[in-house]
């Protein structure tokens, strides 16, 4: 018996999970009802973390000048300099900014064109949110 965990990829090195269609891969055709229903269930959702950064990334491609931002100025915009100091604002960006790769994944958000981010100067792609 070989059964699949959430860490296994395909042979292109892409992870197995990530949208509903992608839950087949995680239980075998002889597994029962409950175990398919489980596999459904682990395809990413909208809670915690990717909500802010899907939330703000709304909010702020709504606005006047409503264009695609990187994730660190998604990530800016959700945490402002904190009372708590630099160090804890830099983690809660850093834990924020990585989210858009999953969401990406899930098809909630899309890439776009490379830019220079206006946070950190660096060249980076920008998200929007996908319609």
């Amino acid at each position: 018996m070989n059964q699949g965990s959430l860490f296994d990829t395909t042979p292109k090195g892409e992870d197995i999970y990530g949208s509903p269609a992608d839950a087949k891969k995680l239980s075998r055709r002889s597994d029962p009802a409950t175990s398919h229903k489980a596999a459904a269930d682990i395809a990413i959702k909208l809670t915690g973390k990717r909500k802010l950064f899907y939330d703000t990334l709304k909010l702020i491609t709504n606005g006047p000048d409503g264009f695609p931002r990187t994730a660190m100025e998604v990530a800016t915009a959700a945490y402002p300099y904190l009372e708590t100091g630099a160090q804890r604002t830099t983690q809660q960006r850093e834990t924020l900014r990585k989210r858009a790769k999953e969401l990406v994944r899930g098809g909630f958000i899309r890439e776009c064109e490379s830019r220079t981010c206006k946070v950190n100067l660096n060249d980076a792609t920008t998200y929007e949110v996908v319609k």
